[in-house]
């Protein structure tokens, strides 16, 4: 693939796909046993239903007769001679159950449960999963390059814990690494399938692209023109073509009113309201890579910067707050590498100490948004740092969203003291006009500087 200026790529994604292993499809598809990528069946793989035999289940250790390994089946119950369950001979980091699959298998979802016991409340709280295709070379699963670590809610032996995952290419044998326990080891496993639909996917960061598009999604409430389409490309095409159109909505059939392929036009895309984004089969969402652009520019890498608040691009009046501290505190004074002078406390601070104040800031249009930082007060008299708290964007300052990983708030870990910069970067990034910093927790007052940073290139 080679970059040229004005051109789009487009893989046909409704041809009958062919394939040589699961890694070929999409993340909702499986190879089949014709090679053709086809649409994944939700079903156990077989430790409930026994079709995974017992000498294919494992473990590091077991308590004794009754504890195997292989009783560890999803809704197993215990009876004269077997527990219901496996149990570890030793409470340590690092006991295990392996389970071999027989053959190479999709696995996206993993369920747990405690002992079934009225008497022996015994159950793992947390676990890594590793996963090999020889049983020697083992990979721990991690989500953003970071090893996950599954906390369960199995706090009493009836709780049901199911943990969606991103489908992978698990092969024979699965192992669970135990990586805390409570009191004796007692855990029951079992793998199932299901077919999950991202929202968000990490897009290219680039001065005048956004390249993005997502089968079996659209955007829903920003609807701003109807056509007809025939083909994909006839709706790029029109979404080129209509000023104001940010993102379009392909419908390849609509067996329900029998009506032609549809192009729907949107105002806005999936970054600026992914709460709208919505399963509707037979579509396919795109974003419109060629607005605003113009023809004397060309591509060019995200060169980061700050948008504002430290040098003061943003005014004062762009800048508010929930509450403030009286005029020394005033909501502007939350600029990064502010400092403390006569007249103002070098921060903003709040009047109440309470969960959910905010900083919010306007960066005058929409704005890509890609990294943030905060600081604390600084003074070495009032020790007062906020120490985590939510993002929430808007385009139109009345509908919110929180910002997300995988489908889960995310709480960003702020500041222990008052001098020191803690940024993060956003993956994904946003594009919004509004931010507000929505306090969690704080050190005896909530006081804080920021930052918003990106594309010094951007148009």
């Amino acid at each position: 693939m080679v970059h040229v200026p004005y051109t789009i790529y487009m893989e046909n994604i409704f041809r009958s796909k062919s394939c040589r292993s699961n890694l070929d499809c999409e993340r909702q598809m499986i190879c089949s046993s014709s090679m053709i990528c086809e649409e994944c069946r939700i079903q156990p793989l077989g430790m409930e239903n026994r079709e995974i035999p017992n000498e294919a289940v494992k473990a590091s250790s077991s308590w004794s007769s009754g504890y195997e390994p292989w009783r560890a089946r999803l809704n197993n119950t215990q009876k004269s001679g077997s527990t219901g369950s496996w149990s570890a001979l030793h409470n340590a980091f690092g006991q295990y159950l392996q389970i071999d699959l027989g053959k190479d298998r999709v696995v996206n979802k993993i369920a747990t449960q405690g002992r079934p016991s009225t008497v022996h409340f015994q159950w793992v709280t947390s676990y890594q999963l590793l996963f090999s295709s020889d049983g020697a070379k083992w990979n721990e699963y991690q989500n953003d390059s970071v090893v996950k670590l599954k906390r369960c809610t199995n706090f009493e032996r009836v709780s049901f814990l199911q943990s969606r995952r991103n489908q992978v290419e698990i092969t024979s044998p699965a192992k669970t690494l135990v990586e805390e326990l409570s009191k004796k080891t007692g855990m029951n496993f079992s793998v199932t399938l299901l077919t999950i639909f991202l929202l968000l996917r990490t897009t290219i960061v680039t001065s005048c692209t956004a390249s993005y598009s997502v089968q079996g999604q659209v955007l829903q409430n920003h609807i701003i023109r109807d056509e007809t389409a025939d083909r994909i490309v006839d709706c790029i095409a029109l979404c080129t073509a209509y000023p104001g159109c940010h993102s379009s909505n392909f419908y390849r059939i609509d067996k329900r009113c029998e009506l032609n392929k549809r192009c729907e036009l949107n105002d806005k895309t999936h970054a600026s309201h992914p709460e709208d984004m919505a399963h509707v089969p037979y579509t396919i969402y795109m974003e419109n890579i060629f607005r605003e652009k113009h023809l004397n520019l060309s591509c060019e890498e995200c060169r980061i910067q700050p948008l504002g608040m430290e040098n003061r691009e943003i005014p004062n009046e762009a800048v508010k707050a929930s509450s403030y501290f009286g005029s020394r505190s005033i909501p502007w004074q939350a600029r990064l590498n502010n400092v403390e002078t006569s007249g103002y406390a070098g921060a903003w601070c709040t009047l109440q100490n309470a969960i959910g104040q905010y900083l919010q800031i306007d960066l005058g249009k929409e704005r890509v948004v890609n990294k943030i930082a905060t600081q604390g007060r600084p003074s070495s008299i009032y020790i007062h740092q906020v120490t985590s708290y939510k993002l929430l964007f808007s385009s139109d300052e009345a509908n919110w969203n929180e910002y997300q990983n995988n489908g889960v708030v995310k709480v960003f870990t702020a500041n222990s003291d008052g001098g020191t910069v803690v940024s993060h970067k956003l993956s994904p990034r946003i594009s919004t006009r509004y931010v507000r910093f929505s306090v969690l927790s704080w050190h005896n007052h909530i006081c804080m500087r920021v930052e918003l940073y990106g594309c010094a290139n951007e148009q």
